[in-house]
């Protein structure tokens, strides 16, 4: 059987981390065990994940920490796992997953991978969002167009609570290590980095129940038209900090840190302190720019968040 590491950084999650440990540890047809970093939990989680070690001290291994924040902690995750595992999921504290979620993502990468043997993969899946009610819908919806480098430059489709990579992945995305105040979420980066040098693969079938609550660092969006017209339009006006350009910036470093910065296509090259042309060059750049985004709405909004200094 495959052989999968899951990684999960948890944070105060004592409400639901049972139920999430629970779902991984029955996963069928793997032999998955659970790498787990605490970031400073002050409630009962590190109680509730000594007591699972217990259960299964051969399959959950713990590392608490002190807190560093999400994205430092799953790239901490990344660099300590080991490379003998064949895959490596991402988990978050408190979802749930289908019981075949880690065969499913597997048996899609492997097909990948007969195709083109030794290349990045990355794998991820639509989910099935709730909350303590009811199932609030499903989302991301499934891409309506090709996801590529220049898709992940200009948006994230990439659940990361969701995903599954392979060893050529973790390879580069260790290599690509990032300043991480400069990036927006690690799952992002991942995006960026794997179609850079690989292939996302996205699954349609929801493989993970997505819980929203107070808590959640970042939620699924399932806004009606109206609202999803005014949610764009309020998102341009107060997307000031330019983090994407940050990113972008950051992935140009990554790269020159490597020496390959040649990788960066000349068409994404102007984009690199974009903000420091005259309104007339941003406009040009923001026609031959080749991002795009999966709506024609929002791809609209990011010609015009590089004209009026906002990508």
């Amino acid at each position: 059987m495959p052989r999968v590491l899951v990684l999960m950084s948890t944070y105060n999650g004592e409400k639901y981390l049972a139920e999430q440990i629970n779902s991984i540890i029955i996963q069928r047809g793997v032999d998955v065990s659970l790498l787990i970093r605490d970031d400073g939990s002050t409630d009962g989680t590190l109680e509730i994940i000594n007591y699972y070690r217990s259960r299964f001290p051969d399959k959950i291994f713990l590392i608490a920490e002190n807190n560093i924040g999400v994205k430092d902690s799953f790239y901490f995750l990344i660099e300590s796992s080991q490379d003998h595992y064949d895959y490596y999921a991402f988990a978050d504290q408190d979802d749930i997953w289908v019981p075949d979620r880690l065969q499913r993502a597997i048996q899609l990468v492997k097909f990948e991978e007969e195709k083109s043997p030794g290349i990045p993969l990355l794998y991820c899946s639509a989910t099935k969002m709730f909350d303590e009610n009811q199932i609030i819908g499903i989302w991301p919806p499934s891409p309506k167009r090709k996801l590529s480098i220049f898709n992940a430059l200009a948006e994230n489709v990439v659940v990361g609570c969701t995903m599954v990579i392979n060893k050529p992945s973790k390879q580069i995305l260790v290599r690509l290590k990032p300043v991480t105040q400069n990036i927006i979420m690690h799952d992002w980066w991942m995006y960026i980095c794997v179609s850079l040098f690989g292939k996302i693969v996205f699954d349609y079938y929801p493989t993970v129940f997505y819980r929203q609550h107070s808590s959640n660092l970042i939620g699924g969006d399932t806004s009606p038209g109206c609202f999803f017209i005014f949610k764009r339009m309020k998102r341009f006006v107060l997307n000031a900090e330019r983090r994407r350009s940050k990113q972008l910036k950051e992935l140009y470093n990554a790269l020159c840190r490597n020496n390959m910065e040649t990788i960066l296509s000349g068409s994404i090259g102007p984009l690199i302190d974009y903000e420091k042309k005259h309104v007339f060059s941003r406009v040009r750049i923001a026609i031959k720019s080749p991002l795009y985004k999966q709506s024609s709405l929002d791809t609209f909004f990011l010609w015009m968040s590089i004209v009026f200094k906002r990508y």
